[in-house]
């Protein structure tokens, strides 16, 4: 049956590269990137953007379309996602949060927005206690600890392989369950491991069909990559390879066995940066937003957050991990037939909410106005879901009002 989904699915390589969108991104016509840089405030007062008052681009020193004419990624004449200049320093100093809610507790204590107009969180202080779970029980290939402490992530064991060592925009090689390698573009600051506590987030990003690591750049954001590696954080985005006779959790364009290439990501930032073991995310677009809620189920020992970005149900049934772990999330999605490649990720991404909202797992629904694309309107908040959202969160802080800043479309109800 899966060979089957593959063939059928793998339409997608052709058609996803042309579908467009009526006010943001779309595969076919690449990721648009950070504006003029300027001041973003985090916290109190925020951070400087260590991109410069000229912003960065994704596509090189051209600023171009990041799918060439032929529909494949190309990032700049070098393969540089931020051109000829490369990427500016981060932030050295303090972290520019101005404070998490802990994993148990109320966001703010004065009553308003828990993010202000300066983006405050209220008197919560930092991420919270954030403590490192205990060492548990020895987890099998590829698995978890089986153990811990209860309402705190369950970490992987330490990866079979060396830590590859971790550089600001660098690639490192991991090895998936199958023996291949997957190529991960890193961003951390240099002084990450010295940062002060409670430290920053690791966020896992995963792109679409005939996209690039490089789709970061949108579907998070270059000012949010600085806020968390400027707090000690890191963000990661594995590139897909080939993986014969793997088992795929969308159109053949990431599989089961990239759960271990996860685990050594989570280890080896732990080891190499000032993690928050309480806000490990991810968020992925297209085929990546399906293997997002996929690793949502099945890494819910430690994933605290994720966004789909027109992604939904994934296509495998998977096992969750640690069922007492209601992952939050926000799935972003058009119009019927607009969100439409091959799958319809309107119907994929109600069919999450039927299937998961009434076991608990708050999601936020935005159906937005355009079509197949990363929802521009939501992205540059995906990092302020994720502090409102650490693991195991209780009570839920949108359960009765979303923030205002988040579009008007989003919801707590599908629609």
């Amino acid at each position: 049956m899966h060979k089957s989904l593959l063939v059928l699915l793998g339409i997608v390589a052709a058609c996803e590269v042309g579908c467009s969108s009526a006010n943001g991104n779309s595969e076919g016509e690449g990721a648009q990137q950070s504006g003029t840089g300027g001041e973003n405030s985090f916290g109190n007062g925020g951070a400087t953007n260590p991109f410069g008052s000229g912003g960065s681009t994704s596509v090189g020193s051209g600023g171009g379309n990041p799918f060439g004419s032929g529909g494949g990624i190309n990032v700049g004449s070098g393969g540089n996602p931020f051109g000829g200049g490369g990427i500016g320093p981060v932030n050295t100093g303090g972290s520019p949060f101005g404070g998490f809610p802990g994993s148990g507790g109320d966001i703010g204590s004065t009553g308003g927005s828990p993010f202000g107009s300066g983006g405050d969180i209220g008197n919560t202080g930092g991420f919270g206690n954030g403590g490192v779970p205990s060492s548990g029980g020895v987890p099998g290939s590829g698995g978890t600890t089986t153990t811990g402490t209860p309402g705190q992530p369950m970490l992987p064991a330490a990866p079979k392989q060396m830590c590859p060592t971790f550089t600001n925009g660098g690639v490192v090689q991991i090895q998936r369950a199958s023996g291949t390698n997957v190529p991960v573009t890193v961003y951390i600051d240099p002084a990450a491991k010295s940062k002060p506590a409670p430290g920053g987030p690791l966020i896992i990003y995963w792109h679409a069909t005939l996209s690039s690591p490089a789709e970061v750049h949108s579907g998070f954001g270059d000012t949010n990559i600085a806020a968390v590696t400027a707090a000690g954080g890191v963000v990661a985005a594995p590139a897909t390879t080939a993986c014969s006779g793997c088992t795929t959790t969308d159109d053949g364009y990431w599989f089961v066995e990239d759960d271990v290439v996860l685990d050594t990501i989570v280890s080896c930032a732990i080891a190499q940066a000032n993690i928050d073991v309480t806000h490990i995310h991810t968020l992925g677009w297209s085929a990546g937003g399906l293997h997002t809620t996929h690793v949502a189920q099945a890494r819910s020992n430690y994933i605290a957050s994720f966004v789909s970005y027109s992604g939904g149900l994934y296509l495998l049934p998977s096992t969750d991990e640690n069922p007492a772990n209601k992952v939050a999330g926000i799935l972003t999605y058009g119009d019927p037939g607009s969100d439409d490649v091959i799958l319809d990720f309107n119907a994929q991404s109600l069919a999450w909410y039927k299937q998961f909202q009434p076991l608990g797992w708050y999601s936020m629904m935005c159906h937005h106005p355009g079509g197949h694309e990363i929802d521009p309107e939501v992205a540059p908040h995906s990092l302020e879901f994720f502090k409102a959202h650490p693991f195991e969160v209780s009570p839920e802080p949108y359960a009765t009002t979303i923030p205002s800043d988040f579009p008007s479309y989003c919801s707590n109800m599908s629609h």
